[in-house]
């Protein structure tokens, strides 16, 4: 870098260390990446939803920077203050993978801890479910009875690499990745310097290149959308969970539906036990649909012990059911009781079985709830 003075003379500042500068990876670079993402090169607008994240099951690993891009995909950013060990991509990996499972409430609620960690207010759900509806590009979000906004979260979380330095052993699997199975991944070469007292920090992106960025960009959005391929199969749940609350609403006086969002799940909080607690009918894995017992009582300790509880009395539920999956969300906070079967992609079926699949959906509630409410009352 060179600094040009007016009167035409020409300084060289030399590009140092941050370790040399005696600058902290976490008090320091981390907080001005907060303040201002477009330190890492970043021409999009990212939200910054929390730091030192470690809300991971059965591991103690933090995640440095969890942020969102408008386009609904988290973004997992791992910083290191000098040049990036052999370790480095595996471990973002590893968090990618563990975020996928997050939900939309989830990153909202921790949004909420952060702002208030950082003595910046408590927001209402109402307030952060607007401010992310504001922020995402999905003009159709809708909000939950709470005010949490409801949309749609791509289970493929990008990772920014950010570092002093990239070795071949990091470079070469980043190429890797992003090449051969569109893994979005960048890698960006943090440069420090100090002039008369003033730190100077430069983010360089070099993995992507930029000549190659928009090409790889097109390429990642056009395997998303084969992926999805949502607006068909979207419509498909819309249509089958209105039809589901219709007939639910017609043989349960004390049913509470809301309206239902062309989503892959649909359903209502518990009235035993815990806040927290929601029935819903979901497909998931895009073939099996069941009902199923979300747990998320915001605190992760409790959300073990209902788990565990229900668990302790499964031969309650394995008794009424063929299929019974008790699910611990590795890398969430939540946990999930499901009962489901093997029916095929919801845009495929015709009438007669999307008849067949709401008679059972409603039954199956129904037995369903029958055998895990006075459980809940009990915990």
């Amino acid at each position: 870098m060179f600094i040009i003075d007016n009167d035409g003379s020409v300084e060289r500042v030399k590009r140092q260390k941050l370790e040399d500068l005696e600058l902290k990876e976490r008090t320091d670079l981390q907080e001005w990446i907060i303040k201002d993402h477009r330190i890492l090169g970043e021409d999009e607008e990212l939200l910054i939803v929390t730091s030192e994240y470690s809300g991971f099951e059965n591991t103690l690993d933090r995640l440095d920077i969890l942020a969102l891009d408008p386009k609904g995909c988290l973004v997992v950013i791992e910083l290191k203050r000098d040049k990036a060990d052999k370790y480095t991509d595996l471990q973002a990996i590893k968090y990618a993978s563990y975020c996928s499972t997050l939900t939309a409430r989830e990153i909202q609620e921790e949004y909420r801890e952060f702002k208030m960690k950082r003595g910046e207010g408590e927001l209402s759900a109402d307030e952060i479910g607007k401010y992310f509806a504001n922020f995402l590009e999905d003009g159709q979000i809708t909000f939950s009875e709470e005010g949490w906004a409801e949309f749609d979260l791509d289970n493929r979380p990008r990772i920014i690499l950010a570092a002093g330095g990239f070795g071949l052993e990091v470079t070469s699997p980043v190429m890797w990745l992003s090449q051969e199975f569109d893994v979005n991944i960048s890698c960006v070469r943090l440069s420090a310097y100090e002039r008369d007292g003033e730190y100077l920090i430069h983010g360089n992106k070099i993995i992507p290149v930029p000549e190659a960025e928009e090409f790889m960009t097109r390429r990642q959005e056009k395997e998303a959308a084969k992926r999805k391929s949502l607006r068909p199969r979207k419509q498909a749940y819309l249509d089958l969970f209105t039809k589901i609350s219709n007939k639910y609403s017609m043989i349960n006086s004390d049913w509470n539906g809301r309206k239902p969002l062309a989503r892959n799940a649909y359903g209502f909080n518990s009235s035993a036990g815990d806040s927290g607690l929601e029935y819903i009918w979901a497909y998931r894995r895009e073939t099996k649909f069941g009902v199923e017992l979300y747990i998320d009582t915001n605190d992760q300790n409790r959300n073990k012990e209902i788990f565990s509880f229900l668990k302790s009395h499964r031969d309650d539920v394995e008794n009424e059911f063929e299929q019974v999956t008790w699910d611990d969300m590795t890398g969430s906070r939540a946990f999930r009781v499901r009962v489901s079967k093997e029916v095929g992609y919801a845009e495929d079926l015709d009438e007669a079985k999307i008849q067949n699949l709401v008679e059972w959906g409603v039954q199956a509630m129904d037995r369903f709830r029958n055998v895990i409410e006075p459980q809940l009352e009990n915990i």
